[in-house]
């Protein structure tokens, strides 16, 4: 009985319907049977063909996961309403307050506090005034970038030196032996260069391992830091290899097929380390890599980039001394003494630059230490321990103050103002506001229905506010536990609009209907023909001319307009019986069934072989 009513009230339209063929039904029995069975008419309706679709229908309304009610933590006279119905508001704004003056002003005695003590932790930390300090640390970092120039400057001088005193014994030896070159010369000149190399490509590398410029420089040019990368290491591999091969070299032959090489491991390096000064220029500068930076790198990397050409122009001219003929070495050799002179008074005045230098540093850092100096350690820690008591102070008033105020919670539109400025504020909802959060459909589904319904299915809600619009929706969520709704079981299922419907409005209502299933081009036949037997089976009456008889039927889909699908047991041409709950053609049934007993062997072997039995003619 319960199930019948839940149908009635789930499927309305369609219990009247029923009811009136029921009452068209006992009219007819009434004129068309008499009271033998002999003269009874019988309904039937041949078996179709057609598509059959199963709905789950209900009643659904539309709702907001932030539809939310705001009411104030403590009680008290309003003070003021900043929000009216219908105005937008955003996430976190003020919306109503309750007159609370002892906790306004705790407030602003606990902000004050705070700032008086973070003013004395302040005074404890700066010591010197910050910009002594600042000025100071500059300083040294201008003494450190001079100290490391006049360092590579000097590695330079020493550089030249032995270049020209190489190039001096050179000339002395093929003046005396009139040769034109001395092997042990060249490999010592060449080796000489590619130790410049070497020294040029590991200020690189240090270059490159300084976290203030490389990560600058991945962030601004992660391609070209690659590429450097890559380049001293290819440079340093060149540069290894042209050190094997000199070692090798003990003839004039093997010393001049030196030259390519070496020429091309000292390019190489020269190319990384010009591509490194470039990128040094053009990196952006970040609260690490200061303008300072970039110029004592650049400095740097100058340097070395001299030298490397430097390296490179000592390479050309050894090549063409060891290949030219014998020239007027007595002018060379002059010429040459010079040069050695004029380079040990620059490696003297590079060492002297870098004592100076060295000298200049260790000043400015014993200056710095004593501007730093500042507050005693522990009187820092307890003007900080008093400005993290004011900021607890504080917090905790504030946490107070909270109770008092309402602010939204989310982005939305008020909906409900509950409350007046000078009244009490009401123990439930002041305030009510809606939020931006997509709206969705709810709906109580009848138990039967339930197991038919899964997520993700999809059907369409039409609303009583647009009844000719069809909205499309689908299943979200099914609640597992089901409620007693007018007195029926009924589970809680929420629905997603399909699209965003900007003209729905929370509230509104209408009828649900979720497509759970659907066959097409199947068997169908009206659900009234259908008999359960006493196994649990289905089985229907088949009228075949003038005899009747049962037919075992499986069905498959019951469609939501009373047809069924007949999975086995129907061809499809058959005429079926649908008055089946008649009294007459039940009584008829009866008297054939009992009527010999061959025939009711017949009907056995019906039964067991073809489905059907109990043969009935008219």
């Amino acid at each position: 009985m319960k199930t019948l009513f839940a149908f009635a009230k789930r499927h309305k339209k369609k219990f009247i319907a029923l009811v009136v063929v029921i009452l068209l039904a006992l009219l007819a029995r009434k004129f068309l049977f008499s009271s033998s069975g002999s003269n009874a008419q019988i309904l039937t309706q041949p078996v179709l063909r057609g598509d059959v679709e199963q709905t789950v229908e209900a009643v659904g309304t539309i709702e907001s996961s932030e539809n939310l009610d705001l009411k104030f933590q403590a009680s008290g006279i309003v003070a003021n309403i900043s929000v009216q119905e219908g105005q937008t508001v955003s996430k976190g704004q003020l919306l109503a307050t309750l007159k609370a003056p002892d906790i306004a002003a705790s407030i602003a005695s606990s902000r004050t506090q705070v700032a008086s003590k973070q003013v004395a932790l302040d005074k404890a930390r700066a010591g010197s005034r910050p910009e002594e300090i600042t000025v100071s640390e500059a300083s040294v970092t201008m003494k450190e970038a001079s100290l490391s120039a006049s360092k590579i400057s000097l590695e330079s001088a020493k550089n030249d030196v032995q270049t020209a005193k190489d190039k001096l014994d050179v000339l002395q030896r093929q003046a005396t032996g009139g040769v034109s070159g001395d092997v042990s010369t060249v490999t010592s000149t060449l080796n000489q260069q590619l130790v410049t190399a070497q020294s040029a490509l590991s200020v690189a590398t240090d270059i490159m391992n300084k976290i203030d410029f490389s990560d600058s420089l991945t962030r601004s040019d992660p391609s070209t830091q690659s590429t450097i990368s890559t380049g001293i290491s290819t440079a340093k591999q060149e540069v290894s290899d042209a050190l094997a091969t000199i070692a090798k070299a003990t003839d004039y032959d093997k010393a001049v097929a030196l030259f390519p090489q070496v020429k091309t491991a000292v390019s190489d390096a020269a190319n990384v380390v010009t591509t490194l000064f470039n990128a040094i220029g053009s990196t952006a500068e970040t609260e690490y890599f200061t303008s300072s930076d970039r110029e004592d790198y650049k400095s740097t990397v100058s340097s070395q980039r001299t030298s490397l050409q430097t390296a490179l122009t000592t390479i050309e001219t050894q090549q063409k001394s060891l290949q030219a003929s014998p020239l007027d070495y007595e002018s060379q050799i002059i010429a040459a003494k010079a040069s050695v002179q004029t380079a040990q008074d620059q490696e003297k005045k590079a060492e002297s630059d870098v004592a100076s230098a060295e000298a200049s540093l260790n000043s400015e850092k014993a200056n710095l230490a004593l501007t730093k100096a500042g507050t005693n350690p522990s009187d820092i820690r307890s003007a900080e321990i008093a400005v993290e008591q004011a900021q607890a102070d504080l917090a905790k008033t504030q946490a107070q103050y909270s109770q008092y105020i309402i602010t939204s919670p989310v982005d939305g539109v008020i909906t409900n103002v509950n409350a007046k400025v000078g009244e009490t504020a009401p123990s439930d909802s002041v305030i009510s506001v809606l939020g931006n959060a997509p709206l969705h459909v709810e709906m109580d589904v009848a138990e039967v229905d339930i197991p038919h319904l899964l997520r993700d299915q999809t059907g369409s809600i039409i609303f009583n506010a647009y009844p000719d619009t069809k909205y499309a929706v689908g299943v979200d969520q099914i609640n597992p536990v089901a409620a007693s709704v007018d007195g029926a079981n009924r589970y809680h299922v929420t629905m997603h609009f399909i699209y965003p419907h900007t003209e729905l409005k929370v509230g509104m209502s209408g009828n649900v209907k979720i497509t759970t299933a659907k066959r097409n081009n199947v068997l169908l036949i009206p659900e009234r023909a259908i008999l359960d037997d006493a196994t649990g089976g289905a089985y229907v009456i088949v009228q075949d001319g003038t005899r009747y008889y049962r037919q075992r039927i499986v069905i498959g889909l019951q469609g939501s307009s009373g047809d069924t699908e007949v999975i086995s047991g129907l061809t499809g041409q058959e005429t079926l019986v649908l008055n089946t709950d008649d009294a007459s053609l039940q009584k008829l049934l009866n008297q054939s069934a009992s009527s010999t007993s061959s025939q009711t062997s017949s009907t056995n072997n019906q039964a067991s072989g073809t489905g059907s039995s109990s043969l009935i003619r008219k």
